[in-house]
């Protein structure tokens, strides 16, 4: 039987492979199991990271682990096999936004996609990467609305939960960060939220899509992700604000509601 989503289609724009996981998996996983249609778009395969495991395993070699591990995420969450774009990891900021705003709206006239999801404003923790995607994404939807009646909405997250990697982060010259941040205001309080998704029902499928990410975790802990707490934080509810397109009316529980 048809579900009550079927006509929808979300296209979840990320970075590096292990966004998706963090920030929207619940969610996508909810409406994947009301029918709609989910796929994912990377920018970059994750090559200018690190393996957490196994030493000395970086660049294309790296990137292939982390394909597939995305890959094995989106099975989880009821997804579409991940689209990459094979930008440069760590330097999507340093592109030229015109041709890859084109790029973008050719993805969005092809899936033709009611929900785009995203990392919000601050880009979690500052990542420049993460802030140049939320960017580039607003303005190809901005260009193409209202052709195209596309709602682009960021994922947010409380208002201190990235503090301490961000702190950390800014000591490691290496990292794409935008420094000028606050560390006490990166982040969002729960009322400033547009959209507040219960995902409790789905948790161990969140917790599942993050486990897939091998490479990024301590000893393949999920729980390990990011810092010790995270996790646990962010396994009842996603947050979300609109940063273009449709407003959500008032009380909305989906993130179709308005549409």
């Amino acid at each position: 039987m048809p579900g009550p989503f079927t006509a929808y289609t979300i296209l979840g724009f990320y970075p590096h492979p292990d966004d998706e996981a963090y920030s929207a998996a619940g969610t996508m996983a909810l409406s994947a199991g009301l029918g709609a249609r989910v796929t994912m778009l990377c920018a970059s395969r994750g090559e200018a990271g690190r393996h957490r495991s196994v030493s000395g395993k970086t660049g294309v070699e790296l990137g292939a682990v982390r394909t597939r591990e995305l890959e094995a995420a989106c099975r989880v969450i009821g997804a579409e096999a991940p689209r990459f774009l094979d930008f440069p990891d760590g330097s999507i900021w340093h592109l030229d936004p015109d041709p890859v705003a084109t790029e973008l709206k050719k993805v969005l006239d092809s899936l033709r996609p009611q929900v785009v999801v995203t990392l919000g404003g601050d880009g979690a923790y500052g990542h420049l990467d993460h802030l140049a995607c939320t960017g580039l994404m607003a303005r190809a939807v901005t260009e193409l609305y209202p052709r195209r009646k596309i709602r682009l909405i960021g994922s947010v997250f409380p208002r201190d939960l990235f503090r301490p990697l961000y702190e950390r982060l800014k000591r490691i010259r290496k990292v794409p960060l935008d420094r000028r941040f606050d560390a006490e205001k990166l982040g969002t309080l729960r009322e400033e939220a547009d959209l507040c998704v219960n995902i409790s029902s789905v948790r161990d499928v969140k917790l599942a899509a993050v486990g897939c990410h091998a490479s990024q975790l301590e000893d393949g802990d999920p729980y390990s992700f990011m810092g010790k707490g995270v996790i646990d934080r962010i396994l009842e509810e996603e947050w979300f604000v609109r940063i273009a397109g449709p407003a959500f009316p008032q009380g909305s529980s989906t993130i179709f509601d308005g549409l």
